[in-house]
């Protein structure tokens, strides 16, 4: 059985949107702008909860790639959906005891997830590879 992990909500990924986009920049307004809410809903509900008692993504890395997977190829903002995915991966890993140093390599990685070319369990891998173990607080967590 997997090991129980702590998760995002809807408004935690939309906080995560907002952020990114007031660093990185974007349309005007773009911000709480959403092309396909439902899908972001269903891709959380998804990735973090059984289905007939069966956990498509049984681990923290699967978890946090199907998410990723469906912002960056759904396309479910109107902009900034590529860095909110990395973002969302980033944050999810980090409230589970996990960090990665980003490169441009990495970057291009997500150009390819974005593309179509890459699958949510060579997301997964990706992820795995490249974690590297945190000590995560009780404040950090909440």
């Amino acid at each position: 059985m997997a090991k129980p992990c702590c998760t995002l909500t809807l408004s935690d990924v939309v906080a995560i949107h907002r952020k990114v986009v007031e660093k990185f920049g974007g349309p005007s307004g773009c911000e709480d702008a959403f092309v396909n809410e439902a899908s972001l809903e269903h891709a959380l509900t998804a990735a973090l909860f059984p289905l007939f008692g069966v956990d498509r993504f049984p681990t923290i890395f699967d978890k946090t790639a199907a998410i990723a997977h469906a912002i960056i190829t759904g396309h479910v903002f109107v902009d900034g959906n590529k860095r909110t995915g990395l973002a969302v991966c980033v944050q999810m890993l980090a409230v589970n005891g996990f960090a990665f140093d980003l490169t441009k390599a990495d970057e291009d990685f997500v150009v390819q997830i974005a593309e179509g070319g890459i699958s949510v369990e060579e997301v997964a891998a990706w992820l795995e590879k490249k974690r590297k173990s945190i000590s995560v607080t009780e404040e950090a967590v909440a």
